[in-house]
C-alpha cells in the first residue's frame, strides 16, 4: 500500500539512499545488503528524514538481531513521526570486511524524505555507495536478503 510512483515491491538496486520528498503516505522502506569499508577507522553515517529512520551495522543488521532504538548505529525517531530532521552516529570497521547492513524508513504522513550519508570520521559526506554496498544473490538471482 502507497508504493511510491517508480518504485516497487520486492528488490531493488540502489547506488545511493536519497529520494524526493512528499511521495506518498503510510509507507516504509528497508534496505538490506552489506558495506564493504573502504579503510579501517571510524565511519559516521547519518539520515536525514521526516518520519523516523534508522541503520544498523553488523550483527543487529542481520534477519533474526533484535534491533532497537538503542542499538542502531543512527536512530533518527524511529517509531515516532516528526519534520525533517538529521541524526547521525559513528561506528568503527575494519577495511575490505564486509558488514551486514540494513537501512530503514518509515512513513506515517504528512511530508516524506529520506537520505543516507556516510564518511571516514573527518571526511566529507557522501550518499554515493556504489563502489561499497553490496547485495546477496542465489544462483545469480538477487535474493533481497542477506546469504
Amino acid at each position: 500500500k502507497g508504493i511510491p510512483s517508480g518504485y516497487n515491491a520486492g528488490v531493488n538496486i540502489w547506488d545511493l539512499i536519497d529520494f524526493g520528498s512528499n511521495i506518498a503516505n503510510t509507507y516504509g522502506f528497508i534496505a538490506i545488503g552489506y558495506f564493504k569499508a573502504p579503510s579501517t577507522n571510524t565511519f559516521e553515517f547519518d539520515t536525514t528524514s521526516d518520519d523516523g529512520s534508522g541503520v544498523w551495522i553488523g550483527v543487529n543488521a542481520l534477519e533474526g538481531a533484535t534491533r532497537t532504538t538503542g542499538n542502531a548505529v543512527v536512530n533518527n525517531g524511529m517509531g515516532t513521526g516528526h519534520g525533517s530532521q538529521t541524526r547521525s552516529g559513528s561506528i568503527s570497521l575494519t577495511q575490505d570486511v564486509f558488514y551486514p547492513i540494513r537501512v530503514v524508513f518509515e512513513e506515517g504522513g504528512g511530508g516524506d524524505n529520506m537520505r543516507l550519508r556516510w564518511r571516514v570520521s573527518g571526511g566529507t559526506f557522501s550518499t554515493d555507495l556504489s563502489q561499497y554496498y553490496y547485495y546477496a544473490t542465489a544462483n545469480n538471482v538477487i535474493t533481497g536478503d542477506f546469504s
